[in-house]
């Protein structure tokens, strides 16, 4: 009997049909491995417990109140307003880079923050020397190619056994530091020209977890936020990367429903992320 032959467009057809079960094969896979440590070799996630708040969202980030009402834990920044950081003879400061305005848009919401493991090493035995001597730790928050400084956090604990779950490369980082927020603002580094990190180079030009001196840097930083009036902050902007969370939390369990997220003056906010 003569064999069947397949058409060419038939086998065009199977050949793009196998092709996207591979390609939804391949994202299983990945996101099994996302929280399945021992298929992914990420032994770090089978000793580490996962941090996975419930999303949250204010549907008004603009309005202080509202904000509070939905992130309770962001009373400090009505409370820096009234403190005098004068009276802090002695702090630690460091400079901290991230590599996205994503993980600093969920530092702010979850009060939680992690490095690379240098850093973390260095922040952990930083914190407890600072519980020693009973004083502060003060983090100065800027994104890489930002050309700003985006806020100021205290470092309120040593360095967790548990990994937070969505940071933007989840898989990359390891242990939990808790923060607690005393300025969200956009300040340019031109602001702070005039002041140098431990390194004696200008502190704008600081690595991610580069110290600086708290008298002659730190408390000047820290005044220069409390001085300045400009309502310009990564809450501008806050619903945008709510909605990028959104996606990343279905990304890793698609049965996740999320309430619909209304974005004021979208076309704005998109144009500045992608002008």
């Amino acid at each position: 009997m003569d064999q069947i032959k397949a058409n060419p467009i038939q086998k065009e057809n199977i050949k793009e049909s196998d092709a996207n079960t591979n390609q939804q094969q391949v994202i299983q896979q990945q996101r099994e491995q996302e929280f399945n440590p021992q298929q992914s070799g990420q032994m770090h996630l089978q000793n580490k417990k996962l941090y996975k708040p419930n999303f949250i969202f204010c549907e008004d980030n603009n309005n202080m109140e509202k904000l509070l009402k939905t992130y309770p834990h962001l009373k400090t920044l009505k409370e820096a307003e009234d403190q005098d950081f004068e009276k802090i003879e002695d702090a630690k400061a460091y400079i901290i880079r991230s590599n996205t305005d994503d993980d600093i848009h969920k530092a702010i919401k979850y009060g939680v923050w992690c490095s690379t493991p240098p850093n973390n090493e260095m922040l952990d035995k930083a914190f407890e020397e600072a519980e020693e001597k009973n004083i502060p730790i003060y983090l100065f928050f800027s994104v890489v190619k930002s050309g700003q400084f985006v806020g100021i956090a205290k470092l309120k604990s040593g360095l967790q056994d548990k990994n937070f779950a969505f940071w933007w490369q989840h898989s990359k980082w390891r242990g939990c530091f808790d923060v607690e927020w005393v300025f969200v603002k956009d300040i340019v580094y031109k602001q702070f020209e005039n002041l140098v990190n431990k390194e004696d180079k200008p502190v704008n030009r600081s690595k991610d977890g580069t110290e600086i001196d708290w008298k002659s840097t730190g408390l000047p930083m820290i005044q220069k936020y409390k001085e300045d009036k400009s309502s310009k902050s990564i809450f501008n902007q806050f619903q945008i990367f709510d909605q990028r969370e959104q996606f990343q939390r279905w990304r890793y369990d698609p049965k996740n429903q999320f309430p619909q997220i209304k974005i004021k003056n979208e076309k704005k906010i998109f144009d500045y992320f992608f002008a």
